[in-house]
């Protein structure tokens, strides 16, 4: 997977995409959410239910977490994978913010970009010389508020 800064949302080869979204979706229908369809005509992100935030809502949301190798996973804060906002009808929507970007041509191409929306609360580290990225949560100011000060 190619980590980007500049790219905004993870994009996923349609069929990875697919796979997840539908995942989302079986989670999102079992805790009875409305699939939003209007909404992801009007944004291009899916899948999107009507959705008011709660702590019961939340807690129905289902977790998103990305596996690499080496044995490293990076779960994701709901907000870094869930966005919501209202509909052009008023209600409130939340919408998976992963994107379908390109067909897997079976090249060995990458296996998706990592956005920088994903990667918001996270340091990346990159070890170029053992090949290895890592991900650690961390606030932003608590790495800059030192650096600030100088």
């Amino acid at each position: 997977m190619v980590v980007d800064s500049g790219t905004t949302f993870t994009m996923l080869p349609k069929e990875t995409h697919a796979r997840v979204a539908e995942e989302f979706g079986r989670t999102m229908a079992a805790a009875r959410f409305e699939r939003a369809e209007a909404a992801e005509d009007q944004t291009g992100m899916a899948p999107c239910y009507y959705y008011a935030s709660s702590p019961s809502s939340d807690r129905d949301v289902p977790p998103v977490a990305f596996h690499f190798g080496g044995n490293a996973t990076v779960v994701l804060p709901r907000g870094n994978y869930f966005m919501g906002f209202k509909s052009e009808d008023g209600r409130s929507v939340g919408c998976l913010m992963l994107m379908s970007g390109w067909e897997d041509d079976g090249s060995g191409g990458p296996a998706g970009t990592l956005g920088n929306f994903q990667q918001q609360g996270f340091e990346v580290v990159y070890d170029v010389d053992a090949g290895r990225v890592g991900f650690a949560r961390r606030r932003c100011t608590d790495l800059w508020d030192p650096l600030s000060r100088r």
